[in-house]
């Protein structure tokens, strides 16, 4: 089955770039999953990415998790790789719209 034309860019021209995106997502996969431990066991050093910052927000850690599951999945050369990639960085912006809408004033989540 050919390749949808939409697809052919995220596939194509990886070269180094593989290893790359895996050492960028193995960083934000421990961080987010640091902060998360932190929220479930109410430790306060791990909530935070530096000391004297504000807590991450959950939400936010497991944003990232799902962002750089569709990193990884929008390297691969399998069409349905890729459309479940393209799904879950929708999924990242919707709740960011969500998030940005409630900011601005539309609703109060």
């Amino acid at each position: 089955m050919p390749r949808p034309a939409i697809f052919k860019n995220f596939v194509q021209n990886r070269g180094n770039s593989a290893s790359v995106v895996l050492g960028s997502v193995s960083i934000v996969f421990l961080v987010s999953i640091c902060v998360l431990v932190g929220w479930i066991f109410e430790i306060d050093v791990l909530k935070r990415i530096f000391p004297g910052s504000v807590f991450m927000n959950p939400v936010t850690a497991v944003t990232f998790i799902l962002s750089g599951t569709s990193l990884l999945m929008l390297q691969s050369r399998k069409t349905t790789w890729v459309r479940c990639g393209l799904a879950l960085a929708g999924a990242v912006a919707l709740v960011g719209l969500v998030k940005l809408c409630a900011l601005i004033g539309f609703f109060d989540i």
